[in-house]
């Protein structure tokens, strides 16, 4: 219930413009974490993955929400968009990042960085799709 009320809040606070407007088509692509950063793996629209600080399990959204919740505060999240196959920014980026960045900054993420998967576990020089600050 508690996370339901704070998505709602923070959706609302993204119809009415309060915050930041993705940096994309930059052609800019990832250079390195650091330790306070959490990766998350989207394998789809449901399914995701913590890789880092440590790798846990394929579950839904919703659970790892709750997971991210009793961790301690952290700067940085990295979201991975695993089979993302758009060209360019559409419906699909929005179908799968509007809840987690509605449900990063609720959880105090100062920095979401979204990336285009390609199947390699290594970040290093994957495609920066988004980033808000």
């Amino acid at each position: 219930m508690r996370a339901a009320l704070l998505i709602f809040f923070l959706g609302l606070l993204l119809m009415t413009g309060a915050c930041s407007t993705p940096d994309t088509g930059t052609g800019e692509v990832f250079h390195g974490t650091n330790n306070s950063s959490i990766v998350i793996e989207s394998l789809n629209e449901r399914k995701v993955q913590l890789l880092a600080p440590n790798a846990t399990r394929v579950m839904d959204a919703p659970q790892m929400l709750d997971l991210l919740q009793t961790m301690g505060p952290r700067q940085t999240a990295i979201l991975v968009l695993e089979n993302y196959s758009e060209p360019q920014l559409g419906t699909e980026f929005r179908d799968r990042t509007m809840g987690w960045f509605l449900g990063l900054r609720g959880l105090g993420y100062k920095q979401i960085i979204i990336l285009r998967g390609t199947g390699e576990p290594s970040l290093e020089g994957r495609p920066i799709l988004a980033e808000y600050n």
